[in-house]
């Protein structure tokens, strides 16, 4: 686990480049970029209400302060954004720059040929900090680029192998203490441990039948099914239309595999146990953490952050009940291999309207967050007005927030909210906090953990003491494609896809029986245009490799 990107020392190694002005005011290199203000409109996408409005935001202010820029901000949540942009595509009333866009590659593309988003790569000189990123990272620059050399949309990327476990898996080791079980390694091994938790008054509170062996749900906790499906030899971080290619190159669907039945099978089987949560496909984020707080749950999934937020407790006894769970092996593979994210987020999230006024100062301001310096300020502000630098037990430094705000009446999670744009300026994700644990030998790990006073530090510490005794699997890569592909895929992969997941559901909750209706599950999938999907995956795949 130790692909730490060679990103940092490229940027270290930047040559400062020659003061000079572009345009009439915007300078090329340090701060103010514009030396007469000026404004620029921004949009864009807020996953949740609780990151309020961006333009009340710390760092809005700061730009308007340190660059002068002054950001005119407006934000959409998820359930109107997509058609917001597309109103504003139709109308032709896109503001200067588009951040937290979570929009197909595709679709990005072919805006940017018809003429709506700027072609970053005529810029790439007010950009030094994301040429030397790009040149850092082939994989990421190849994914941003069309076939002609556009560059229209940013994406982000994640410079280690621990920034890419998005998907923390738990299993209770005082359950299995009590139940006299091991940490189980097959999938036959893990059947007995469910049953077992179900049986045997796992959680020691005098109730046999309030335990909830395995729990998940289609929010923070779908990253279970992706652990269990990995024991059957699909390693993927989609959920649903799961592209795979074996080792002649060949691109496949993973759901029209044996290995797919046999997974949905054994899934079904713990579902009519009642060895899963039997509202794992309904149950709210807050459902599933409640449960688990107070003592119900066996194993479960969720977000990469702390265990002591989702806990509701925090200190070394947590890290007595509770291990990292790698996943298990089947009779399809041969030992635990645990899927990873791609390092370079799929999808586009930054664009620049091409018929702004300011595309150098644009260009300059998102050219900063590929900088270490930039990422901490986009992401915490400023150095003692938002955040102060603190050491772990390391002794390595990190941006703390501690002292900025009451925890008692917010989390950091929400604070951070006040300071940032979420998801936005983040094209950049340096990581203290997994690059500290990296490269800790195996004795500091045990100092982290022994000493637990952080909860983000810990949880990180005890996923990567786990992790370095398996091989990590990158699933199959983000791909580009042709405007053709986009234009017929667009047309096929919705309802596809739409299709697997509804299938996948009433397999295993037993509406649909595996045996009787398999056959007819991968007919349609073929009468849907499978094979042309395969096809255009299979060129894009292609071309990528060579």
């Amino acid at each position: 686990m130790k692909r730490i990107s060679a990103l940092l020392l490229a940027l270290c190694m930047i040559l400062s480049c020659t003061s000079a002005l572009a345009g009439d005011s915007v300078n090329r290199e340090g701060f103010p970029i514009c030396d007469e203000p000026i404004t620029i409109t921004l949009a864009g996408m807020s996953s949740t209400a609780a990151a309020g409005n961006f333009q009340d935001t710390y760092v809005v202010k700061a730009i308007a302060e340190k660059m002068g820029i002054q950001l005119e901000c407006t934000h959409y949540m998820g359930d109107v954004w997509n058609s917001k942009l597309n109103l504003m595509l139709a109308t032709d009333t896109l503001p200067d720059l588009i951040v937290a866009a979570n929009v197909g590659r595709n679709n990005a593309h072919l805006w940017g040929d018809q003429g709506y988003f700027l072609n970053i790569a005529d810029y790439l000189d007010y950009m030094p900090n994301y040429k030397a990123f790009r040149e850092a990272n082939p994989d990421m620059a190849a994914y941003e680029t069309t076939e002609s050399g556009a560059i229209y949309a940013l994406t982000s990327h994640k410079q280690s192998d621990l920034a890419c476990v998005n998907d923390m898996t738990w299993i209770n080791t005082r359950w299995l203490k009590n139940v006299g079980k091991e940490m189980p390694t097959t999938v036959e091994e893990l059947y007995d441990v469910l049953k077992a938790f179900k049986e045997q008054d796992a959680n020691g509170n005098g109730d046999p039948t309030d335990e909830i062996p395995l729990s998940f749900n289609t929010g923070a906790g779908q990253r279970m099914l992706w652990i269990l499906r990995a024991a059957f030899g699909i390693y993927s971080t989609a959920t649903d239309y799961v592209l795979q290619a074996d080792e002649a190159g060949t691109v496949y669907l993973a759901e029209t595999t044996e290995n797919y039945k046999a997974y949905i099978t054994f899934m079904r089987k713990l579902y009519a146990e009642g060895l899963v949560d039997n509202t794992c496909f309904i149950q709210t984020n807050d459902e599933l953490n409640q449960k688990i707080a107070s003592d119900r749950v066996g194993i479960f999934c969720h977000w990469n952050g702390s265990m002591y937020s989702t806990l509701g407790r925090s200190g070394p006894e947590v890290w007595d009940e509770w291990d990292f769970f790698p996943g298990v092996k089947s009779e399809y593979v041969d030992e635990i291999k645990f899927p990873i994210f791609t390092a370079t987020t799929s999808g586009a999230w930054t664009m620049i309207n091409a018929n702004t006024k300011h595309p150098e100062a644009i260009c300059r301001l998102l050219d900063y967050q590929y900088s270490e310096e930039g990422y901490v300020f986009f992401n915490y502000g400023e150095e003692g007005k938002t955040f102060n630098w603190a050491e772990d037990v390391l002794g390595n430094k990190y941006p703390s927030c501690a002292g900025f705000y009451n925890p008692e009446e917010m989390n950091e999670t929400n604070y951070l909210y006040t300071v940032r744009i979420s998801n936005g300026f983040n094209n950049f994700q340096v990581f203290h906090t997994n690059n500290s644990v990296e490269n800790a030998t195996a004795e500091e790990l045990d100092l982290i953990i022994a000493d637990a006073s952080d909860g983000t530090l810990t949880t990180r510490a005890v996923a990567e003491r786990c992790l370095r005794n398996y091989p990590l699997m990158m699933p199959f890569p983000n791909l580009t494609y042709t405007a053709e592909e986009s234009e017929e895929m667009g047309n096929l992969s919705p309802d596809m896809t739409n299709f697997i997941a509804t299938c996948r559901t009433s397999f295993i909750t037993g509406t649909m029986d595996i045996d009787k209706e398999w056959d007819s599950f991968i007919s349609t999938l073929e009468g849907m245009g499978l094979e042309k999907m395969l096809e255009f995956n299979q060129a894009a795949y292609s071309r990528q490799q060579h």
